[in-house]
């Protein structure tokens, strides 16, 4: 059924991907408050989604417009723990992987209408050490890519940037002594070069899940880990074989789990939806079993 009208907390960044929430603001305002008592907020820096998203108590709603990193900001500026958050989401980002995940359109004025003739589904996050992720936490080879990339690339280039960027890195690629526990389970490793937890389907174009093995409310959260290429030849065959979701390389690693704690023997850098994290040699991650109704396109319109 249709959300019935509420009062909803805009957040616009209009600095993400090629600000199409800044050259299509009055659309973006005038379609929602067709169905929503409206407030706006516009982001001025790339921590004010947080703080504005802490203050959003008296809210049913929260529309986020902007890319995965104002997402996240959102979700670690609402106080999830305390009650559910219902979340609406206009992507305006580069990748916007987790638009891809939920389905969501990029043509702005049809996601509007989706936002506003939505149905709710609730979705799992994950909680990192003391910080809160939509859809992956991330260390090793090519994520530093996510963050260090220029605004100003990302909008010419688009997710081709990231790649770009990535490849850059080739060089500095290192190998990690990892230990995991997931579960009653505990498994070590000597030559891991990257490591993800996720709730999604799709990481930059260049990681596919099988939709079967990434159901997004299961309370269970993804883990892929790769071990060292032997060479770029080798490197090659990785990537197809993660495009084409074949996770049974003996060279990838995967498992399921609401609990993970992963150690490394060095502090390394890790990222959250695509935003610098900081450093750590443990991390705790936790599955957050369906803790925010999203707001998904009507199935019709996915048929």
């Amino acid at each position: 059924m249709p959300l019935n009208e509420k009062k909803a907390l805009l957040i616009v960044n209009p600095k993400a991907g090629k600000q199409g929430a800044k050259r299509y603001f009055y659309s973006i305002v005038s379609g929602l408050s067709k169905k929503y008592t409206l407030t706006t907020h516009i982001t001025t820096d790339s921590e004010d989604a947080r703080a504005a998203a802490s203050m959003a108590g008296d809210f049913d709603t929260l529309i986020c417009c902007g890319g995965d990193g104002t997402l996240s900001q959102v979700i670690n500026g609402y106080p999830i723990l305390e009650r559910k958050l219902t979340l609406g989401y206009i992507p305006c980002g580069t990748a916007n992987d987790f638009a891809a995940t939920m389905k969501l359109q990029r043509n702005i004025p049809r996601a509007i209408r989706d936002v506003c003739e939505g149905t709710l589904q609730p979705i799992d996050i994950g909680s990192f050490n003391d910080k809160k992720f939509l859809y992956i936490a991330s260390f090793g080879a090519f994520t530093k890519a996510s963050y260090s990339t220029p605004q100003d690339a990302k909008n010419i280039f688009g997710s081709l940037s990231y790649i770009i960027s990535g490849t850059m890195e080739l060089t500095s690629i290192k190998k990690e002594k990892v230990g995991v526990i997931c579960g009653k389970n505990e498994f070590f490793y000597n030559d891991i070069c990257f490591g993800a937890v996720m709730s999604t389907r799709s990481v930059g174009g260049m990681l596919k899940i099988d939709p079967r093995l990434a159901d997004l409310s299961d309370g269970k959260h993804e883990l892929i880990l790769i071990r060292m290429p032997k060479d770029l030849g080798h490197l090659g065959t990785l990537i197809s074989n993660l495009l084409q979701s074949k996770l049974d390389d003996p060279d990838i690693i995967f498992m399921q789990g609401s609990h993970f704690e992963i150690r490394t023997e060095n502090k390394i850098a890790w990222t959250l939806d695509g935003e610098e994290a900081g450093e750590f040699d443990k991390a705790v991650i936790d599955n957050l079993h369906n803790a925010v109704n999203f707001i998904c396109p009507c199935q019709k319109e996915n048929n």
